[in-house]
């Protein structure tokens, strides 16, 4: 099941898939993409779906000018494995390791040529106006709106040992090996860490939200930074054991089984 700003689109049990919502975007799929029967999964942006086929290639419908139309040599791959959608663009990421991009130019549908000709890309995350892309090699590089995180800072680009990447609406977080964090992107959300919590070196997840990130430190607790803070009755804790997040809103499930959450009621 996956969803784009207004509409659904499923992927069947016999490879089919099916949709619903706002015909324009994408919710109805087009013949001749309604009668295959080898999709393998479905990913959306904002306003428009793509499907990954079982060959590696890869189909899409919706707002033809925000994804829902394969540029060339998008439609001649077959290596693909998995995309990724934000509001405005797609990303795919291949099995050679490089990655393409199509959309709306400006917001991520473009990736720039020394990031194109990469061949050691692991991982893709997207907010909704950039992408961001771990290299094996543990660098991050990132493209689309720069004031949302489509531009790395210097001292971030020369990072060699992230292993994972995290993003709010409008900004990007890199968890290092050493158990710190690094942020950018749109200040107010997210992009600026305060000095407490860079200092650390134990943190084990991180966990965005619309504007807001939250670290998961080995001892339990949580930390945040951004425009949602954390209650104080759920801070003091130190059971808690994963974070989730729902958009505009947080959820903890605590070592005892219980959940703890904050953030829009």
């Amino acid at each position: 099941l996956s969803a784009c700003g207004y509409a659904f689109a499923a992927r069947q049990a016999s490879g089919g898939g099916v949709a619903w919502g706002r015909k324009e975007d994408g919710g109805e799929i087009p013949e001749p993409i309604s009668l295959m029967r080898d999709i393998l999964a479905v990913s959306g942006n904002g306003y428009a779906f793509c499907a990954l086929r079982r060959d590696g290639s890869l189909v899409a419908w919706g707002n033809p000018s925000m994804g829902a139309t394969l540029p060339q040599p998008i439609p001649a791959l077959r290596d693909v494995v998995r995309v990724i959608g934000n509001l405005y663009a797609f990303a795919a990421l291949r099995a050679n390791g490089s990655v393409v991009a199509w959309g709306h130019q400006s917001n991520g549908g473009n990736v720039p040529a020394a990031i194109a000709a990469l061949t050691d890309i692991v991982d893709i995350v997207a907010n909704d106006y950039a992408f961001a892309a771990l290299r094996a090699n543990g660098e991050v590089v990132a493209w689309g709106s720069s004031f949302s995180g489509g531009s790395v800072p210097a001292a971030i680009g020369v990072i060699t040992d992230i292993i994972e990447l995290s993003a709010t609406q409008r900004a990007f977080a890199a968890r290092r090996s050493n158990g710190s964090v690094v942020a950018w992107g749109y200040s107010t959300y997210g992009a600026s860490v305060p000095a407490p919590i860079a200092a650390l070196t134990d943190i084990r997840t991180v966990t965005g939200h619309y504007a807001s990130f939250v670290a998961l430190l080995s001892s339990g607790r949580v930390v945040g930074w951004g425009n949602l803070a954390i209650p104080a009755s759920v801070a003091a804790l130190t059971d808690i054991v994963q974070v989730v997040s729902g958009g505009v809103a947080f959820a903890a499930l605590r070592a005892n089984g219980t959940v703890v959450a904050w953030g829009a009621a």
